[in-house]
C-alpha cells in the first residue's frame, strides 16, 4: 500500500497545479476578452444600453464559451482518464464528485473572470470608449 502513496501524491500535486494554472488562464483570457471589446460596449452604453444589460451580454456569451469548453474538457477527460486509472489511490477514474468538484472550480474562476471585466466595461465612459482605438 505504501509503494502507491508516493505516486498519488504526485498525481495530486501535479493536478492541483493543472487546476490553478488552468483557472489562471481561464481568468487572464475571459479579462482580456472583455477588455477588447470596451468600444463595442461603449457605443452600446452611449446608444442606451443600462449597465445591467452590458453585463448580462458579457456573462452570457462568455459563460456559454466556458460551458462550451467543459464539455470538450470532459470529454477529452473521459477518454483519458482510463490511461491514468492504474495509478488513482483512493478514487475511482469517473468518481462524480471529483469531476462535479473540478467543474464548479471552473465555473467559478469563469465567473469571477468575466463578471470583474464586466463590471468595468459597464462603467466606462462612452465618449473616452470612443476616442480609444
Amino acid at each position: 500500500m505504501k509503494h502507491r502513496a508516493l505516486p498519488a501524491w504526485l498525481f495530486g500535486s501535479l493536478g492541483l497545479a493543472a487546476l490553478l494554472l488552468s483557472g489562471v488562464g481561464i481568468l487572464g483570457l475571459l479579462a482580456m476578452s472583455a477588455a477588447q471589446r470596451t468600444r463595442e460596449l461603449g457605443i452600446r452604453v452611449a446608444l442606451g444600453a443600462t449597465s445591467g444589460r452590458v453585463i448580462r451580454l458579457l456573462m452570457r456569451e462568455q459563460m456559454s464559451a466556458v460551458g462550451g469548453g467543459l464539455l470538450a474538457g470532459a470529454a477529452i477527460s473521459g477518454w483519458t482518464v482510463r490511461f491514468a486509472e492504474s495509478q488513482l489511490y483512493g478514487v475511482r477514474a469517473y468518481d462524480p464528485a471529483v469531476w462535479s468538484a473540478v467543474a464548479a472550480a471552473f465555473v467559478a474562476v469563469a465567473v469571477v473572470g468575466t463578471l470583474v471585466p464586466s463590471l468595468r466595461a459597464a462603467r466606462v465612459n462612452p465618449v473616452e470608449a470612443l476616442r480609444a482605438e
